[in-house]
């Protein structure tokens, strides 16, 4: 099994480098967290009802991953899935936002951003 990651850089400009850090981080474990599926024969495709994973899904491919930063504050990342063949996919990360507050205002941006890119 395996896969590639895809980082895009403009997504982490503003970030500092502690939240560059997290963002890989939580990058990483979606990542692992997909394989291990996987490799209990649970297709990313079938997976469904797993907020982490797929915490909110836009279509074409867009998913946002959950994750939680060393100070608690929320990441989430826009990221997309590619199917390259049955043992292999790719993961691009396109955009992330850091919660602070108890609000979904990055919902709007990765809307935006998913109907410009597809």
């Amino acid at each position: 099994m395996t896969s590639g990651n895809f980082i895009k850089n403009e997504c982490m400009k503003k970030c500092s480098p502690s939240e560059k850090r997290e963002i890989t981080k939580a990058f990483q474990k979606l990542k692992e967290m997909i394989l291990i599926e996987e490799q209990y024969g649970i297709p990313f495709e079938k997976i469904f009802n797993n907020e982490t994973l797929k915490y909110d899904v836009f279509g074409h491919g867009f998913y946002t991953f959950k994750a939680h930063g060393k100070d608690k504050a929320q990441i989430r990342i826009l990221y997309k899935f590619i199917r390259l063949s049955k043992q292999k996919f790719e993961l691009e990360l396109h955009m992330v936002s850091i919660k602070r507050r108890n609000d979904k205002d990055y919902m709007k941006e990765f809307h935006r951003y998913v109907n410009y890119h597809t």
